[in-house]
């Protein structure tokens, strides 16, 4: 077995977010794990792009609890009361930009519906849990 030789990065006051080095095969990766926050995620996920832009030229792996979700329509699952609310931020999505980071799970699964989470006070279910990479790892 390759020891990763995990080395801390980063981790935020809040708990929030955790960034941690490995080497795999000689190279470098980074690993994010996150639990973004119900509320102020814009800001969260512009404070997450700052704190990541160092790393722009390597290899990413954001996983975790994001809050939120890329499509409305195969995110989550449709109810009687429909709204815009539950979508990511644009700031996230500036942050994958930037980051050159795609969503590994729809990129193998491209329409299908599947979630990790149910919302009994919204009465859906939605895929707010998800691992980005950057596309060079695909």
């Amino acid at each position: 077995k390759p020891a990763l030789e995990p080395k801390l990065i980063k981790k935020d006051e809040k708990g929030r977010i955790l960034i941690v080095q490995i080497k795999l095969q000689g190279e470098n990766i980074y690993l994010v794990g996150v639990y973004a926050p119900n509320d102020n995620k814009s800001e969260f996920y512009k404070k997450l792009e700052t704190d990541l832009m160092e790393f722009a030229d390597q290899k990413i792996i954001i996983m975790g609890d994001l809050n939120g979700v890329t499509s409305l329509e195969i995110d989550r699952t449709i109810t009687k009361k429909e709204t815009k609310e539950g979508k990511l931020p644009k700031t996230f999505f500036d942050m994958g930009q930037s980051l050159n980071l795609v969503d590994i799970w729809r990129v193998r699964h491209l329409m299908e519906k599947q979630f990790t989470y149910y919302s009994h006070v919204h009465e859906r279910s939605v895929r707010i849990d998800a691992v980005w990479i950057t596309k060079e790892l695909e």
